[in-house]
Parts: C-alpha cells; sequence; structure tokens
C-alpha cells in the first residue's frame, strides 16, 4: 500500500508540474497573438498569425526562428537591361 501511495503522490506531483507548464505556454502564445495583432500586416506576419493559431509554444518558436532565417535566404530577380 505505501508503494501505491507513494507512485500516486509521485504522479499528481507530475500531473500539477505539467499543467503549469501547459499554463505557461498557453499564456506565451496568447502573448505572442496579441504582438502580431500589432505589428504592421505583411506576409511574414500573416504566416506568424496563422502558426500561432495552430501551434503550441514550443513547436512556433521553432517555426518563427525557422521564418525569421528565410529572409536570408531570399533570392531576387534582377534582369539586366
Amino acid at each position: 500500500m505505501l508503494l501505491i501511495r507513494d507512485l500516486l503522490k509521485r504522479q499528481e506531483k507530475h500531473i500539477i508540474l505539467t499543467n503549469i507548464k501547459l499554463f505557461k505556454m498557453g499564456q506565451h502564445m496568447k502573448i505572442e497573438r496579441a504582438k502580431l495583432k500589432l505589428e504592421p500586416y505583411n506576409n511574414v506576419i500573416k504566416d506568424l498569425r496563422k502558426a500561432a493559431m495552430k501551434l503550441n509554444h514550443v513547436s512556433y518558436e521553432g517555426y518563427k526562428q525557422n521564418q525569421l532565417r528565410i529572409s536570408k535566404y531570399s533570392v531576387t530577380r534582377i534582369q539586366d537591361l
């Protein structure tokens, strides 16, 4: 009985910590969505807004970093006259 009680206490602690972590990530995403609404509208912001609505905080941060890195590799076509 003692082992089961200890197991349930550890599980309860784990659940509480996970819920706190998920709540904090949800709050970060709410803040990020609010910041994106204040940004001037362009294709990058439009894409980030869609991602912020669909992804969790960890996935969104990775997506955002990749999105910001794209500008380094963009190619523009220049025609010689």
